[in-house]
C-alpha cells in the first residue's frame, strides 16, 4: 500500500454550481491547448498544401483524404464536446466528495469509493476566481469550488498546491 502520510488540509464539496463546472471546464481545456494554436496553424498549412496538390493530382484521393481527415478530427472534436456537454449538465453525479490533502498526495472520497493520488501523478492546477481545478496526467480533473473552503483554510491550500504543483 502507498505510504499516504499525514493528513493537512480536509475539504468537503457537498455541490458545484453549473457555472463553476463549466469554469472549471474550461481551465482545464485551456491547459491542454497551450500550444495547440502554432500546431494547428502549421498541421492547417501543410494540409491546405498536400489538399491543393492531390486536388490536382486525382480528385477521387482527394476525397478519400478529406473524409479520412473529417473522421480523425471528429473522432478527437466528439471527446472535447462530450465533456462540455457532460460539465453543463450535471456536475454533482459524484458528490458528496471529501478531499483530503495529505503529505504524499490527494485522498478522495465518495460515498462509493475512495482514490488516493499521488503527488507526481498532477501535471498541475489551475487557480480561477471561483475555484481550484486539479489536473491528473489522466483521466478527469476536480474541480473544488472556492465558496465550500473557509477563507484560513484557503490561504493554506493555495500555499500547499503551489509547493506540490505546478500553476498552470
Amino acid at each position: 500500500m502507498i505510504e499516504q502520510g499525514e493528513s493537512l488540509i480536509t475539504v468537503d464539496v457537498r455541490s458545484i454550481e453549473r457555472a463553476e463546472y463549466v469554469e472549471g471546464h474550461k481551465a482545464a481545456s485551456r491547459k491542454d491547448s497551450l500550444m495547440s494554436p502554432v500546431y494547428f496553424s502549421v498541421f492547417l498549412f501543410l494540409l491546405f498544401f498536400l489538399a491543393y496538390w492531390l486536388l490536382q493530382r486525382d480528385q477521387v484521393a482527394f476525397g478519400i483524404a478529406m473524409a479520412g481527415f473529417l473522421l480523425f478530427y471528429g473522432s478527437f472534436k466528439w471527446v472535447y464536446f462530450r465533456q462540455l456537454r457532460e460539465a453543463r449538465a450535471r456536475g454533482n453525479k459524484m458528490l458528496p466528495v471529501r478531499l483530503t490533502f495529505k503529505e504524499h498526495g490527494v485522498l478522495g472520497e465518495t460515498r462509493d469509493s475512495e482514490a488516493f493520488r499521488t503527488w507526481p501523478h498532477y501535471v498541475g492546477y489551475v487557480e480561477t476566481n471561483k475555484v481550484f481545478v486539479l489536473l491528473p496526467l489522466y483521466r478527469y480533473y476536480s474541480v473544488i469550488p472556492k465558496r465550500v473552503i473557509d477563507p484560513t483554510i484557503l490561504a493554506k491550500l493555495q500555499e500547499l498546491l503551489s509547493a506540490k504543483m505546478k500553476r498552470l
